[in-house]
């Protein structure tokens, strides 16, 4: 399309806009954007590990055939391993499947699993920070036995892999943490390092360093985007000494773009999730930051000329809040799920916003605190219909750390309660009104 007919568009877009905006608030009171009665509704919560052990660092993925496969790390009578379970859209979870296959001083942990196009499972895990580890599972099938992705002949720890898929063409991308000598002239611990492989290769690319300069780089997330382009974000150190968020791009063709620190962190920022809105081939990430009164979970997104909006503190709790995880829904809704302790009992909360919009909904609870409970390692993603697959770990004195799974659905009605955890409701009405116009035009110009 020519580039006059674009901006014609662009600006036939715009006056519908000024229109629409007119009309809505000729008479009818603020316009919002998050429907007051928007929420997930939750079926009830499982318990999908065994009863009698120990499992934690729970992911979750699912296929086009709805297959749901949860993968942890924890004990399965006297075996400690990285397991498996999958659930069918009818019938029951499977009997975890060993995927590390490895002995219990391996210490094999921090699984992280993705579907591709062929419902084939993929999953990445540590042993013991020694090496980085892959396996993976056909449709119907077993798992494969584990190959090492990290230098073999590194002395230096590995940990906190992650993977993804390209949607295109079931390509593979792991990243992972890799400590690094620390020297006068490299004053830096570890940096994020990257390998893939193409779905008809039986070899992965040489490890390489992608965090740049940045020092002491960890906690590293990625997606694919549906155009094969790849994002990452970790956190680091640059310049001082607080940690920051950064993010790098990798294009369909493989080239690299430059790191790019998303927004100035007062206190130390940590966990970054990154999701992608597939509209316009965009990251949206959230992360966990240090503030005066504990943590706080920050948002921003992208814009396509690479600069992000402003940090928005969307958890706003008197609390800790901490281990976020994004999605986006087909619509463009975001959604961030993370942890929040009050009073020393820790509850799993979410928020949402729409794409056009800047205003968030309060937090919602899905797991309300309560009974001294700690939770950990929230994760979630969509099937192919809109329905939410999440998974989490729970842990109190006395009990076994249990892996949680839950399904939900769009929906206003209330959820039912289980006798186990409750699930909250729908949120209440939106604390304040967008900007409308602010939020949607310089969007839609910055597209063209």
């Amino acid at each position: 399309m020519k580039r006059g007919a674009i901006l014609t568009i662009t600006a036939a877009v715009a006056l519908f806009l000024f229109g629409a905006l007119a009309v809505a608030t000729a008479g009818a009171g603020p316009l919002r954007i998050n429907e007051d009665t928007w929420g997930l509704v939750w079926d009830p919560f499982q318990a999908i590990s065994p009863a009698n052990d120990d499992s934690d660092h729970p992911d979750v993925a699912v296929g086009g055939d709805m297959i749901v496969q949860v993968t942890w790390e924890g004990w399965h009578g006297d075996a400690f391993g990285v397991w498996s379970s999958e659930h069918p859209p009818a019938g029951a979870w499977s009997t975890p499947a060993n995927v590390s296959q490895m002995g219990v001083e391996d210490f094999p942990e921090f699984a992280r699993i993705a579907v591709d196009g062929n419902n084939a499972a993929h999953v990445v895990f540590d042993n013991v920070q020694m090496a980085i580890l892959y396996g993976a599972k056909p449709a119907g099938g077993s798992w494969s036995a584990p190959v090492q992705l990290s230098p073999a002949d590194s002395q230096q720890l590995v940990f906190q892999p992650v993977i993804a898929l390209n949607p295109a063409n079931n390509g593979r991308y792991v990243a992972w943490a890799q400590g690094v000598e620390y020297t006068e002239q490299n004053p830096s611990q570890s940096a994020i390092d990257f390998t893939w492989q193409s779905a008809v290769s039986s070899t992965w690319t040489t490890p390489t360093h992608i965090s740049g300069e940045t020092r002491d780089a960890m906690d590293p997330d990625i997606v694919v985007d549906s155009s094969g382009a790849l994002h990452v974000v970790w956190s680091a150190l640059l310049t001082g000494d607080t940690a920051q968020i950064f993010y790098r791009r990798r294009d369909a063709a493989g080239n690299w773009g430059a790191v790019t620190q998303i927004a100035t962190c007062a206190g130390n920022c940590e966990a970054p999730s990154v999701s992608v809105d597939n509209l316009f081939q965009l990251a949206v990430v959230a992360w966990a930051e240090e503030t005066v009164d504990g943590k706080e979970i920050f948002f921003s997104s992208q814009y396509s000329d690479g600069l992000w909006s402003p940090a928005a503190n969307i958890s706003n709790t008197p609390a800790i809040s901490r281990s976020p995880d994004t999605l986006v829904m087909a619509d463009g809704r975001i959604l961030v799920v993370w942890v929040d302790s009050q009073a020393g009992d820790e509850g799993l909360y979410y928020a949402h916003r729409q794409r056009f919009s800047e205003t968030w909904s309060s937090p919602i609870a899905i797991v309300v605190p309560g009974a001294e409970r700690n939770i950990s390692y929230p994760h979630w993603i969509l099937d192919d219909t809109g329905g939410t697959h999440l998974v989490w770990s729970t842990w109190k004195d006395g009990e076994h750390v249990t892996v949680w799974y839950a399904h939900g659905v769009a929906g206003a009605a209330p959820p039912t309660a289980t006798p186990t955890m409750t699930p909250g409701g729908p949120t209440a009405t939106p604390t304040s009104t967008p900007a409308l116009l602010r939020a949607w035009l310089p969007l839609i110009l910055r597209q063209h």
